[in-house]
Formats: structure tokens, sequence, C-alpha cells
């Protein structure tokens, strides 16, 4: 084999490793990248559950609150709009 054709064949295999490694480092910053934002995705969707079991228990409380009104009987109705205290 001539030495050039073995020079050649040899930087090809070089380049094609080195674009290989290259192309597979890039993929693990993408792969980052994404795992970031999937995070911080899940983060909020948490803080966002967070809000809405509040949500509920405060409505289930409010909910509690009124049938025991109800049971004492005591008045429920919403005071007259534009109207301070008496």
């Amino acid at each position: 084999m001539r030495p050039i054709l073995c020079y050649i064949l040899i930087v090809a295999a070089a380049a094609f490793i080195a674009m290989f490694f290259v192309s597979q480092h890039s993929r693990q910053v993408q792969i980052g990248y994404e795992l970031t934002r999937l995070r911080r995705e899940r983060d909020t969707l948490r803080e966002l559950g967070r809000k809405l079991e509040f949500e509920i228990s405060k409505a289930g409380a409010h909910d509690a609150l009124t049938e025991t009104a109800r049971k004492l009987g005591l008045d429920l109705r919403p005071p007259a709009s534009g109207r301070g205290p008496d």
C-alpha cells in the first residue's frame, strides 16, 4: 500500500472518530438541557398541585363551617352591599 493512501485512511478514521465523539457530547448537552427543563416543569406542577390541594381543603372547610352554622340556626345571608356595620 502506498504511504499516502495509508496516511489518508488514518486521517479519515481519526476524523470519523472525532466527529462521533463530538456528536455524542452534543447529544449529552442537549439531554442535559431537556432534563433541566423537565425538572423545572415538574417543580412547577408540584407547586400547582399543592395550591390546588390547599384550595380543595379550604373549600371543604368552608362547606363544613356553613353546614355547622345551618345546624346552629345562624343566619347565613350575605351583608347588604354598600352598607357599613350597624
